[in-house]
């Protein structure tokens, strides 16, 4: 449970489980974002090979099987736990997101809620640069990791790296 409700603002926390948790405003209320959770596994691997969302994404393997949905979940639980550490620690800024994972509350509680959809945010990386001019790609991520936390000058992506 977290102590001090105040540093994680506007997260909420999930009474029954003590997850942090973001509601959109009205007429979304119904969604909320959470962190991942192992249990998002079979969901993950539905999704990732469905065509409707495959033919919109690079670097997933295909098919995406449920080693793969486990070890994005493990990558995105440690990226979440880390700036929710963060954020309890008073950090003001944090390079992660720690929630990411939409789900629809509309017919059950925010633990049971289905997983439908990602929305990680992170510093971009460039990746779509790479292989027709890799070395700005470098140089343009390289100088974006460096900038301190909270530097208003950072590149930020959803979804992506």
């Amino acid at each position: 449970m977290i102590a001090d409700r105040d540093l994680i603002h506007p997260l909420r926390t999930d009474e029954s489980t003590g997850e942090p948790y973001l509601q959109l405003p009205a007429p979304y209320a119904h969604i909320v974002l959470t962190p991942q959770r192992l249990s998002d596994a079979a969901a993950s691997v539905k999704h990732m090979n469905d065509p409707r969302v495959y033919m919109f994404i690079t670097g997933p393997p295909l098919p995406y099987l449920e080693e793969h949905a486990l070890a994005w979940i493990r990558t995105c639980t440690e990226e979440s736990e880390s700036a929710l550490a963060q954020l309890c620690a008073g950090a003001r800024f944090v390079d992660g997101c720690p929630v990411r994972v939409i789900r629809d509350i509309s017919n059950s509680s925010i633990a049971d809620a289905p997983l439908i959809g990602d929305c990680g945010f992170g510093r971009h990386g460039f990746g779509e640069m790479a292989k027709t001019r890799p070395v700005e790609a470098k140089q343009l991520e390289e100088a974006n990791m460096a900038r301190k936390t909270g530097d208003p000058g950072i590149t930020w992506t959803i979804g992506g790296k």
